[in-house]
């Protein structure tokens, strides 16, 4: 995971500013600070323990029920201030269906480039199926707290408990952590965007419209707290 070693830019990320022109943290964005670093690093071991032999026996290491609720909260904040549909300006880049691929999406990000290079997109299902599903939100949760404007969130219709709670992602909160961890993920997810107009003339959304005579102005909504 090359692209996403952060070290000590991580603090000009969280700030917004350059690290040598950075003011004083106040106590709120420490803690915010060290919540994002302590994520990173997870993530950063979840990669190396698949990649690299010398890393498979490392010692299995998970988020703590508290990180995952402060990284859920952070996000979600950020998610009720935007719209049912986003308007977005091209470049972006666009992905669909990951299905707990974790490695795969890091691969494509090795690719492509990492946010703020990019812009991303991504149009839902993110749970379910694949292997490492807690992964592939934590990821995506976590560039969207760092990256707020070059990085927008679909809601797929496995990000629904009546779907994800049959497809595999309840059974690995459950297994991680429990019930409550998984109904916090989905109160989140909750408050997902459903469809962006890209440039004025791209329509992106997972699956399509629901009526011939979709009335898009109604969209433009934010979801209720």
């Amino acid at each position: 995971m090359t692209k996403l070693v952060l070290k000590k830019t991580t603090t000009a990320l969280v700030s917004g500013e350059p690290e040598s022109e950075k003011s004083p943290l106040s106590s709120s964005e420490e803690a915010r600070l060290k919540l994002l670093e302590t994520i990173w690093r997870f993530l950063v071991l979840q990669d190396k323990r698949k990649r690299y032999k010398q890393f498979l026996n490392a010692p299995k290491e998970t988020l703590s029920k508290a990180h995952i609720f402060e990284l859920i909260s952070l996000a979600t904040k950020i998610f009720k201030e935007e719209t049912t549909l986003i308007e977005l300006e091209a470049p972006f880049v666009i992905f669909a269906d990951i299905h707990g691929q974790y490695l795969d999406l890091l691969d494509m990000l090795d690719k492509v480039g990492w946010p703020p290079k990019r812009r991303f997109l991504f149009t839902g299902d993110y749970v379910d199926r694949g292997p490492q599903s807690i992964e592939v939100i934590v990821l995506l949760l976590y560039l969207k707290i760092l990256f707020p404007e070059d990085v927008y969130l679909l809601r797929g219709n496995h990000e629904s408990s009546a779907i994800n709670s049959t497809f595999g992602f309840r059974y690995d909160c459950l297994r991680l952590y429990d019930v409550a961890t998984w109904s916090e993920f989905q109160n989140c997810f909750n408050h997902l965007s459903i469809m962006a107009l890209v440039s004025s003339k791209i329509i992106c959304m997972h699956g399509g419209t629901f009526s011939l005579h979709c009335n898009f102005s109604a969209l433009y909504c934010k979801r209720c707290n």
